[in-house]
């Protein structure tokens, strides 16, 4: 999020263990891996790819706070009940909202990520 609530999302990925020659994953499929905008939130997501490209994760949460009217985390829950638990897949996401409200969430054991802010550095597992 920049100084005018811009928000904006980049996605990498290290790719999946022993994954097919030629596989495409979530994260450059814009919607399932990463969704920015202004209006909403800025989503980046990790994990099991083929169940973000399903679900459409990125947008799925992003629809949720701007037709749901729920907050970050519920939206967030919320999509990880119904676009990933259902296929016994596991997931990450960070978010930012325009307003500057953070989420650092996973449905999984771990999930290293880390958030910096002007007055604090925090480093989440």
């Amino acid at each position: 999020m920049d100084a005018d609530g811009h928000v904006a999302c980049a996605t990498s990925t290290g790719g999946m263990v022993g994954q097919s020659v030629g596989r495409i994953g979530d994260t450059p499929l814009i919607g399932a891996g990463s969704y920015a905008a202004d209006d909403a939130v800025a989503v980046s997501c990790t994990g099991e790819g083929e169940a973000d490209i399903r679900g459409v994760v990125a947008h799925d949460i992003t629809a949720r706070l701007r037709y749901g009217h729920v907050g970050l985390e519920e939206a967030v829950r919320a999509s990880y009940r119904t676009q990933l638990e259902p296929y016994g897949a596991t997931g990450g996401t960070i978010a930012v909202t325009p307003a500057g409200e953070a989420l650092i969430a996973c449905n999984s054991n771990a999930m290293f990520a880390g958030c910096w802010t002007p007055t604090a550095q925090q480093t989440f597992v």
